[in-house]
């Protein structure tokens, strides 16, 4: 199956999703979009994407997951003092690779004093807190 992007981008990308697989496969977290269908269909009938879409179910998951920007390269969104929830490779200002972070619709954050974010369709609902659901889901 052709490619919808160019090979530097699939490399890159591919690459930061195994980083973010090993540690989101800790519990948590769950993959979502193009990589988390990839997860699901043999490697030669599935299109790869240069962006990673993650749910994050609790204030601990986020709260690791932030702490892990730096070492993968990335670094959040941000205009103002607006922190949006998506994350892009440092100094690719056009945003190229990206990761973009959802809530589930139970994350509770009342007194949560972390990484704040903004952005639209924030919150997605997950059946599973699974790193990977299933093909049901994901249609």
């Amino acid at each position: 199956m052709p490619e919808h992007y160019d090979a530097e981008t699939l490399r890159i990308s591919h690459d930061l999703y195994d980083k973010i697989r090993d540690w989101g496969q800790r519990g948590g977290v769950t993959l979502i979009g193009a990589w988390a269908v990839y997860g699901h269909v043999q490697e030669l009938r599935a299109q790869q994407s240069r962006d990673v879409d993650l749910i994050i179910h609790d204030v601990n998951a986020l709260m690791d997951f932030d702490r892990q920007l730096k070492s993968w390269g990335l670094t959040w969104r941000v205009k103002g003092r607006t922190r949006f929830n998506d994350c892009h490779l440092i100094g690719d200002d056009l945003r190229n690779i990206r990761v973009d972070i959802f809530k589930a619709t139970n994350f509770e954050d009342r007194l949560f004093k972390g990484p704040a974010m903004r952005g639209a369709n924030l919150v997605k609902a997950s059946p599973t807190k699974d790193w990977l659901p299933s093909v049901l889901y994901l249609i």
